[in-house]
């Protein structure tokens, strides 16, 4: 919850300014799913700072109990039908099942990096088969789709061969404090990564 009001305040402060601000993810965990008003809390940080909905995402990671996935269905409903953004997030690291993605309203699958092939991996290696497959799938049934752990060029240029937008890796950016992603906003860094 600290983290999570720091982004709050963080995007509040952005706005202020002028700033476009793009929507910022902040990780929720498991142990936050036995929470019962984990949505009115929420949505209590949310308000105070007079935040409109698309400037955030709730990540939330796979479930193993049936017990764990009914509160993660009840909790993504709920941000779901308050217009808030969810992810999946590490997907492909647990021993999940595809239910999780056809049973919850998600609104973003973040890809984890042991699906992401590395580089010199061949195309029919089943690791390469599956990201392209997971990827295909997720676009296909209209979820967002992120990669993490790109970073290297050649798997910007993977992810833009199986039409995944948005990666999330060294490549370009290690986490940075709040001063340094300002930069960003504000068009500083980074700019000819994608050249």
């Amino acid at each position: 919850f600290y983290m999570f009001e720091t982004v709050c305040r963080d995007i509040r402060r952005w706005l202020d300014k002028g700033r476009d601000v793009p929507r910022v993810s902040v990780n929720f965990s498991r142990k936050h799913l036995i929470d019962p008003d984990l949505l009115g809390h929420i949505l209590e940080i949310i308000n105070r700072y007079e935040l409109r909905r698309k400037y955030l995402e709730v990540e939330l990671t796979e479930t193993t109990t049936d017990v764990e996935f009914n509160n993660l269905n009840r909790i993504v409903t709920g941000l779901h039908r308050e217009g808030i953004f969810t992810s999946v997030d590490d997907f492909g690291n647990g021993y999940s099942s595809l239910n999780l993605i056809r049973s919850i309203p998600w609104d973003v699958v973040t890809i984890d990096r042991s699906l992401l092939p590395t580089d010199g991996m061949k195309e029919d290696d089943i690791t390469s088969r599956l990201y392209k497959h997971v990827v295909s799938m997720a676009n296909d049934i209209g979820l967002e789709c992120v990669t993490e752990g790109v970073e290297t060029l050649n798997q910007v240029h993977l992810l833009q061969d199986n039409e995944c937008p948005i990666a999330q890796g060294f490549y370009f950016s290690k986490p940075l404090p709040s001063e340094e992603f300002e930069k960003l906003l504000r068009g500083e860094p980074f700019a000819d990564k994608l050249s």
